[in-house]
């Protein structure tokens, strides 16, 4: 899969934690390659909560996490979904 860096990212994404993604996302199985891309969209999300509320939760065996500081660096809000099978 191939990242087009030079995409405008939208309200979801930060334009810097995008730059950095890499070119390409390639393994040896297309569910090793879904989880490392969506997780890469969660980890360069400005917020990591609307995203996850764009995923639906499914049975499969990939699964993605993400987490939120909140209360002035106290406590930390965890998410965690796992996406249907492909």
């Amino acid at each position: 899969m191939f990242v087009n860096h030079g995409c405008t990212c939208g309200p979801y994404l930060d334009p810097r934690k995008v730059a950095n993604l890499p070119m390409v996302f390639n393994g040896k199985s297309i569910s090793r390659v879904l989880k490392e891309c969506v997780q890469s969209l969660v980890d360069a999300a400005l917020d990591q909560k609307q995203i996850f509320g764009l995923l639906r939760q499914g049975e499969g065996r990939v699964v993605i996490t993400g987490e939120r500081l909140q209360h002035y660096y106290v406590s930390f809000e965890v998410y965690k979904v796992e996406l249907n099978g492909i």
